[in-house]
């Protein structure tokens, strides 16, 4: 048993590994990973100077971090696809994940850090309530697999290794360490900021709680870190890191303001720190825990109120900062053993099997990983790559055009969040208009003149034109592919 103890958090965190594999190895893609593949796609190509890789404009795109550079390099090396280079990247992250997760866990809750580490590992995984947030930034079971290859997890690996490393440093100072500090603080905040911000809410909450010295002194310790952070960011070559923030930033909100869901639903395990507010004057761990809680929901809250709804990605950091603390409790609790602890640990593993209740139809598929694996939707767009050449405009259906950037073709729009592109809402509405099916043929050379593709793209599964427009669109050029319900038409020019 002392040894099923001793090695918990390795057994589960293998068992984790291999649950995961099995899924990555499936291949089943959703959501941003289009996105980061494109982004991949076009960074292996053009290293020194990319091009936007969605759209056919020479615009930085905001995900050209350090993460995606590392990626595409890897690509490059390999000659591997951009789409088989983040899967091997997914194994990477989950393994820097949980490898700095547990670092985090020792350096914190050091004679603790056995339990603590098995329990809030447990608890980042399934203590959720019904139907958890599907969204990078989350590492619960349900959507683990599909957020490991994106650059947030690997940034918030990072934000785990610098808030151990000033932990560390606040104990032991150390010139070398706290250069290192910086640089990695820098690469978090381009990777992901909204990671980066939870960071910077984690400095201000650990100095503050830990420093010994004034709080002028304090608040000069975080300035010593975040200034110069923010300072190195604004070297990075691929973008601008203030027109990132100060550019029109509409969509990406709008896109965040789904998070403000459904969250008394989601997050009301969060509500099971309260009992350890007995402990915040004598444990400062503890009282780290909550500043950096209530920091991060007095922003998230902020952000509906002010209507900045990219501060809703916090909701992710506060669950898993009150996951670590009611597992440190509920390791304390297990040391005391009387009544108030008693009731604390049952009313711990009651909530935890009424989430697993909740979720227990997504659990269960979950954990089917012999299902079947289907990557038709995706795969039958490889053709592509021998087709044409790179960088060609392909004018095709909203669906599509988030699979064809990832095989070497740019597209007019794109449904989701895309920076400095002025005219985006004008081009979704081309391409809805192109491919609406009462849509007169008129409009529809309009569109071309106005973003001269070279190819049309139907996507028959999903677009059924009507015989006289079919016809049309054939007189326009030359079918050089048809197959898998998609149609290539080159264009004449």
């Amino acid at each position: 048993m002392k040894l099923f103890y001793r090695y918990s958090f390795l057994l589960i965190s293998a068992v984790l590994v291999i649950f995961e594999i099995i899924l990555i190895l499936k291949g089943q893609w959703s959501g941003d990973f289009w996105e980061h593949s494109a982004v991949v796609c076009e960074l292996s190509s053009n290293l020194a100077h990319p091009g936007n890789p969605i759209i056919n404009l020479n615009i930085p795109h905001a995900f050209f971090s350090p993460f995606s550079v590392l990626v595409a390099l890897f690509s490059r090396i390999t000659s591997l696809n951009s789409i088989l280079s983040l899967q091997y990247f997914a194994f990477f992250n989950l393994l820097f994940f949980l490898s700095m997760f547990y670092f985090f866990v020792k350096v914190f809750f050091e004679n603790n850090y056995i339990l603590v580490s098995t329990l809030s590992l447990l608890f980042i995984l399934l203590f959720w309530g019904e139907t958890p947030y599907s969204w990078s930034g989350f590492y619960h079971l349900f959507v683990l697999e599909l957020v490991l290859p994106y650059p947030s997890t690997f940034a918030m690996s990072l934000t785990f290794l610098i808030l151990s490393l000033i932990k560390i440093e606040l104990l032991n100072s150390n010139l070398t360490r706290g250069i290192l500090i910086i640089i990695l603080s820098a690469i978090v905040f381009i990777t992901h900021p909204p990671t980066a911000i939870f960071l910077f809410l984690g400095i201000f909450a650990l100095i503050f709680t830990f420093n010994q010295q004034s709080s002028r002194q304090s608040a000069l310790e975080c300035g010593k870190i975040i200034v110069p952070t923010l300072l190195l960011c604004l070297c990075w070559p691929y973008f601008n890191i203030v027109d990132l923030f100060t550019s029109n930033t509409q969509d990406f909100h709008i896109d965040s303001y789904n998070l403000y869901a459904n969250v008394s639903r989601i997050c009301w395990p969060i509500l099971l720190i309260i009992p350890g507010i007995i402990y915040v004057k004598s444990d400062k761990l503890i009282r780290f825990l909550f500043v950096l809680v209530i920091l991060t929901l007095i922003l998230y809250m902020f952000g509906f109120v002010f209507k900045v709804y990219g501060f809703s990605r916090l909701i992710a950091n506060s669950m898993m900062m009150a996951q670590f603390l009611v597992a440190y409790l509920v390791a304390i609790a297990s040391r005391k053993l009387d009544l108030f602890a008693k009731l604390y640990v049952s009313l711990i593993i009651i909530s935890l099997l009424s989430c697993v209740y909740l979720n227990r139809y997504s659990l269960i598929k979950k954990v089917n990983v012999f299902g079947t694996t289907n990557k038709d939707y995706y795969m039958k767009f490889d053709f592509l790559r021998s087709h044409l050449e790179s960088d060609k405009l392909i004018l095709s259906d909203p669906k599509s055009n988030w699979f064809i950037p990832s095989f070497n073709g740019k597209v007019i729009s794109s449904k989701h969040p895309l920076y400095w592109v002025s005219d985006i809402n004008e081009r979704r509405s081309a391409v809805h208009s192109f491919f609406t099916r009462g849509s007169s043929n008129v409009l529809r050379e309009g569109i071309i003149q106005k973003y001269q593709p070279d190819y049309i793209l139907i996507n028959h599964s999903e677009i059924d034109f009507n015989v006289s427009t079919q016809k049309w669109l054939n007189s326009l050029g030359e079918t050089t592919y048809k197959s898998d319900q998609l149609e290539l038409i080159e264009i004449r020019k």
